[in-house]
């Protein structure tokens, strides 16, 4: 009879100690529509931030779910960074001399090669996880009108070429 007092004792002891904890509120998720309207961007543009890592997402019943401080935490440090952009868009190329225009177009073509880089290994990397190593070359040498040597530039770059494939 005392073990069982002593029990129920204990059992009235974590009760009211769980009373007393102070509750935590749920996160609030958001899917990839939420977001991409919260950023007012394309769906696409989430799943591009999402595959390079740029934003974080979880996995849920095959649907990509947000936190809402994660969110939060995106809008503000993208609010922060200087709009690269917006700063080029200003500059009058009048008032260039012939060495900074050269300069600028190289940057330009820099940029230009390094999203189609990009592009071609994604490309290749959504083909082959739908088919061959083999047929995926082919899907992408075909679109990007490239060769066997680019393709493989390409990917290694980005780290989804086949390692098993020489």
């Amino acid at each position: 009879m005392d073990k069982l007092n002593n029990i129920s004792a204990k059992l009235d002891s974590l009760l009211i100690s769980m009373d007393s904890r102070p509750t935590q509120e749920e996160e609030t998720y958001y899917d990839v529509t939420d977001v991409a309207k919260l950023c007012k961007v394309a769906r696409q543009t989430v799943y591009n931030w999402v595959s390079r890592g740029v934003l974080v997402a979880n996995r849920a019943t095959g649907r990509l779910l947000f936190k809402q401080s994660d969110v939060i935490a995106f809008l503000e440090q993208r609010s922060q960074q200087p709009a690269s952009s917006a700063s080029k868009a200003e500059i009058n190329p009048d008032e260039l001399s012939e060495q900074e225009l050269k300069a600028l177009a190289k940057e330009q073509d820099a940029l230009y090669e390094a999203e189609r880089a990009y592009q071609i290994a994604h490309a290749y990397e959504i083909n082959r996880l739908n088919n061959s190593h083999f047929n995926a070359c082919l899907i992408v040498k075909k679109r990007f009108r490239i060769g066997s040597a680019e393709l493989k530039r390409c990917c290694l770059l980005y780290e989804t070429w086949d390692p098993t494939i020489s």
